[in-house]
């Protein structure tokens, strides 16, 4: 749960109206708070692990020119 300085929740008070509601959000606290989260967003392929960004820049890199070789290894390591 989120605390702003004011000591007041951030988020609101979940409703929880039946035993489905329940299990959903104790799984779905138990997947964040297991940092499953990201595992689970980075298979679904809604975001990409650095080392998928890293393997992706390393192909750019191996088939570009000498200028946008060093143009992307500069991106790269930006990221």
């Amino acid at each position: 749960m989120l605390v702003s300085c004011g000591g007041g929740s951030s988020a609101p008070a979940a409703s929880l109206k039946s035993d489905v509601d329940s299990i959903s959000y104790a799984y779905g606290v138990n997947l964040a708070d297991q940092g499953g989260l990201m595992q689970y967003l980075e298979q679904s392929g809604i975001i990409q692990g650095a080392s998928n960004i890293e393997y992706d820049y390393q192909m750019r890199i191996a088939t570009a020119d000498s200028t946008q070789k060093q143009a992307l290894q500069k991106e790269m390591n930006a990221k």
